[in-house]
C-alpha cells in the first residue's frame, strides 16, 4: 500500500519536474499545482476505497478460517468420543 503511494508520488514529480521552465512561471506553476493536487486527492480516494475493500476481504477471510478451525475442532473431538 505504501509502495504504491510512493510510486504515485514520484510519478506526479516527475510530472511537475518535467514542466518547461521557459514559459510562463505563474500560471504554469499554479496549474500544475491544481493537477498534482487534484491527481493526489484522486489517489488517496481511490487507495482509501481499496483499504476498505482490503479490509473487508481480510474479515471475510478471517471469518472463513474460524469456521473451518471450529469444524476441524468438532470433527477432533467426535472422532475421541
Amino acid at each position: 500500500m505504501r509502495f504504491k503511494i510512493a510510486i504515485i508520488t514520484g510519478l506526479v514529480g516527475l510530472l511537475l519536474s518535467a514542466c518547461n521552465p521557459s514559459a510562463p512561471q505563474e500560471e504554469k506553476t499554479d496549474e500544475a499545482a491544481r493537477k498534482a493536487g487534484k491527481a493526489a486527492y484522486e489517489v488517496s480516494e481511490k487507495t482509501k476505497e481499496a483499504a476498505k475493500e482490503l479490509e473487508r476481504e481480510v474479515k471475510k477471510a478471517g471469518k472463513e478460517a474460524q469456521a473451518g478451525w471450529d469444524q476441524a475442532k468438532r470433527e477432533s473431538q467426535e472422532k475421541k468420543k
